[in-house]
């Protein structure tokens, strides 16, 4: 039987199969972020794991390698004490490491997937284009080179499974902290050079930074970003109890698990029938999803219903009018 649905095609991609990396031996597990040194990393455990290489690697590294893999169910069990770390970088200079990629030029690795996410997307547009037709497309939808990276992250229940996170501007101090903390063997990297990464702020008007600033509200909201600006205000490596808390409670967390929802849902009328234990476990998800998007919603009216939300409104509709003003 033919189905007439279909997802954007980065939901079928070989190398999507594997959202994480198990270096067993190290106690370590690596999650994917693309445009985040994701090649490079991938390309080290390759080496590290003994993995047997083909003749096109490392150009190949996306399609051609099974990687062990942790499941869900086992991060919090079998996989409890582990260092679980991912990679993040600055939302305006991801984006624009995209567009140079896989827009201003063809990709000479392989097809260029990020095209079959919109049929306005086309090889060699301006940048500003780009960045109009990235605004329009729900992470749900998008494909994950442009994806905000918090949603990446996160699993379809709410779970934040990180426990260390990477900072591209200090990357190389950040592997050496895992290095020392789990003895896996990672080739050393080079500083990266700031004054050449900043160039990334060319390709932007005001206008631009600012929609790219609405696109990925909670990317710069939970992790610090600002543009054109070294991040100072985010602890990055290990992670705190406290702040872990406070994700998932932030407001913006039911707008990111909204769109998990939306995703959960499309996979499941993709697979359609028979009803399989893996769609079983989906359809759980969105119950249970459903349920503390509930939750939050009264977390927030009661927040907005408090007395200090209260006592404080005449300050915010100041501080609307003021900011307006400035602009």
């Amino acid at each position: 039987m033919t189905y007439s649905f279909s997802l954007p095609l980065h939901h079928r991609l070989n190398y999507q199969r594997n959202s994480n990396i198990l270096a067993e031996e190290y106690q370590l597990i690596y999650f994917n972020t693309q445009k985040n040194a994701n090649s490079t990393m991938k390309a080290q455990f390759v080496e590290i794991l003994g993995l047997p290489k083909t003749e096109n690697f490392p150009k190949d590294i996306h399609y051609n390698y099974n990687f062990p893999t942790a499941l869900q169910s086992e991060l919090n069990t079998t996989y409890h004490d582990f260092l679980k770390f991912a990679i993040l970088r600055n939302p305006w200079e991801r984006l624009a490491s995209c567009y140079n990629n896989k827009i201003k030029k063809s990709s000479t690795t392989g097809p260029d997937y990020i095209l079959d996410c919109s049929p306005e997307f086309y090889i060699g547009m301006s940048f500003a284009e780009f960045v109009e037709v990235v605004c329009k497309i729900l992470d749900s939808e998008a494909d994950f080179h442009f994806c905000s990276q918090i949603y990446m992250l996160l699993y379809s229940d709410g779970e934040f499974p990180i426990n260390y996170l990477c900072n591209m501007e200090n990357l190389a101090v950040h592997i050496e902290e895992i290095k020392a903390k789990t003895g896996i063997p990672f080739a050393d990297l080079p500083q990266l050079n700031s004054s050449k990464k900043a160039n990334y702020q060319i390709l932007y008007t005001p206008d631009l930074v600012e929609k790219v600033a609405k696109r990925y509200p909670a990317d710069i909201e939970f992790f610090k970003y600002k543009f054109g600006e070294k991040n100072q205000d985010f602890t990055f490596g290990f992670l705190s109890e406290k702040w872990l808390n406070e994700l998932t409670k932030h407001p913006l967390m039911i707008s990111i698990l909204k769109e998990k929802n939306k995703e959960l849902e499309q996979q499941i009328a993709l697979k359609k029938l028979p009803q399989t234990k893996e769609i079983k476990k989906l359809k759980k998800d969105i119950v249970r999803l459903e349920k503390k998007l509930e939750e939050k919603r009264e977390e927030l009216e009661a927040t907005k219903a408090s007395l200090s939300w209260r006592i404080t409104a005449p300050l915010r509709i100041f501080l609307g009018f003021f900011l307006k003003e400035e602009k």
